[in-house]
């Protein structure tokens, strides 16, 4: 005789997950996301995230891009965590943090309101902004979505110093709005073959438009001196920074005086939104410019349990959207067995969300997969808010009938008639000293309830005589007692030394 009062922690947790909710007399729902959620109702998400929907629900999307870090990657901020943080370790980030989701060009971005203080990156260790660097290939880039593009705004400011015979040359870079345009200067920054320094400017030719994203990139080869600045991949100016003007020429470097700080300020007096900032020490050729990245992702659910192999699928409701060129797969998979924990013996078909099923398939066992694709330029994703089977559940078995309970000294005897419904595995024997609550562990049986198998009798021993016990009787299905019927009647009897 085994004992069941307790439950594999782990079907119990699968059980709560997939409570299904009841429609009608015969339909009920089960709901993946949604109000539920999508914690612990899928098996695996590869390529996808979870996002801020509507109504304050979570709904799975394609993976944001983002930059990988390299060994010439001197700093990344993507500003998608709460505490901005530079991905290459290099710099520490400080002052006040603001971030929108609802407004970043990938994932998250910086806020910016306009403030002189703006984010300071100070750099921990050796690198392009410390005192003696000098630099050969580097490239600048970051996203940047301005509110106004009011004159001066600054992007990025860094300044420092170098000592130049008895005298010091203060250095700057300076990225800021100048009549609706970006423009980048690099102040005594620049230093000639001959020792010279130069004062280099880079302005955009497109004006700029408020409230639109764009990508700018400012790149430099130090073999060629080739300077140029690029805003959506288009060229805004082509500089050769060498001693003739032009790619023929010996190119210039750009050398850190001692004086210098490590400090970067980003977005002072700037208002809007910045995203991906990135520095280089290399010439990149072309940037990453998906929002995602990569064009398909695949979620694969949990096994939901519909009770019994009569249950059969109605359809399976979906609340998704595939904007642009996007497109989303759906399948199932419907079976009488589990693999493991994590699949059912079944072969996947292909389903249309919120239309009714053909045939109506059978089954117990039940997985959902979608497969989302991306646009051809990976910049939109379809996105997946919640997934509903409905099926149409058989109602449980009969409790077990003609329930009887004749007392014994020191026990009782219980009999009942089988329950003939072949999904029954067995039967399990409540037993308590009160109506309706079946809680008494004096049996030497163990606690109630009792795991009897198939048998439809039972003396329940070690009861003590003069006591009124309770009894009821109920019948479990192949997935043991996680799933029961509705108790029997209740009968009761008293255990007594003059029982015949």
């Amino acid at each position: 005789m085994k004992q069941t009062g307790t439950i594999l922690t782990a079907q119990l947790l699968i059980l709560l997950c997939f409570a299904p909710i009841q429609l009608s007399a015969r339909e009920s729902r089960v709901e993946l996301g949604g109000t539920q959620g999508w914690e612990d109702r899928l098996v695996s998400a590869a390529n996808l995230e979870l996002a801020p929907g509507r109504r304050d629900m979570q709904q799975l999307v394609l993976r944001q891009g983002g930059y990988l870090v390299g060994p010439h990657t001197e700093l990344y901020v993507d500003f998608d965590t709460v505490g901005f943080r530079d991905a290459a370790r290099n710099y520490t980030v400080a002052g006040r943090e603001e971030r929108t989701e609802a407004h970043g060009y990938r994932g998250a971005a910086a806020v910016f309101r306009g403030s002189q203080d703006g984010l300071r990156l100070q750099s921990s260790r050796v690198g392009m902004f410390s005192p003696g660097a000098v630099w050969d290939d580097f490239t600048m880039e970051f996203y940047l979505y301005p509110a106004s593009l009011s004159e001066r705004e600054q992007i990025l400011h860094w300044q420092g110093s170098l000592s130049n015979g008895s005298h010091s040359v203060a250095q700057q870079l300076i990225v800021e709005v100048r009549n609706r345009r970006l423009v980048f200067r690099f102040h005594n920054m620049f230093f000639a073959p001959d020792g010279t320094p130069l004062t280099v400017e880079v302005p955009g030719r497109d004006g700029l438009i408020p409230r639109r994203w764009n990508h700018h990139m400012l790149r430099y080869d130090a073999d060629t001196g080739l300077l140029e600045y690029l805003v959506d991949e288009v060229p805004q100016e082509i500089l050769h920074v060498t001693s003739s003007g032009n790619e023929s020429g010996d190119a210039s470097r750009i050398r850190i005086g001692s004086g210098s700080s490590r400090e970067l300020l980003l977005g002072s007096r700037f208002t809007g939104f910045m995203d991906e900032f990135r520095v280089e020490r290399s010439f990149v050729e072309a940037p990453y410019r998906a929002a995602l990245v990569n064009e398909t992702g695949v979620a694969v659910s949990r096994v939901i349990d519909l009770g019994r192999s009569t249950a059969r699928l109605s359809r399976i409701d979906a609340e998704y959207a595939t904007p642009g060129e996007t497109d989303i797969f759906f399948e199932y998979r419907i079976g009488e067995n589990r693999v493991g924990m994590d699949g059912v013996e079944a072969e996947w078909a292909p389903f249309t969300p919120n239309e009714d099923m053909d045939n109506l398939p059978r089954g117990r066992y039940l997985q959902v997969r979608a497969e989302l694709f991306a646009d051809g330029n990976l910049d939109q994703s379809p996105s997946i808010t919640s997934i509903s089977p409905v099926y149409e559940a058989p109602p449980p078995p009969a409790p077990p009938v003609r329930v009887t309970a004749e007392a014994q000294d020191g026990s009782v005897r219980l009999q009942w008639s089988p329950v003939m419904d072949p999904e029954i595995e067995g039967y399990v024997v409540y037993y308590g000293t009160q109506p309706g609550r079946y809680f008494s562990g004096d049996s030497d049986l163990g606690l109630s309830p009792l795991d009897v198998g198939l048998a439809t009798e039972i003396e329940i021993t070690g009861l003590e005589n003069g006591r009124l016990y309770y009894f009821a009787v109920a019948a479990y299905d192949r997935a043991g007692t996680v799933y029961e019927t509705v108790p029997s009647r209740e009968v009761n009897a008293r255990p007594t030394r003059h029982a015949r």
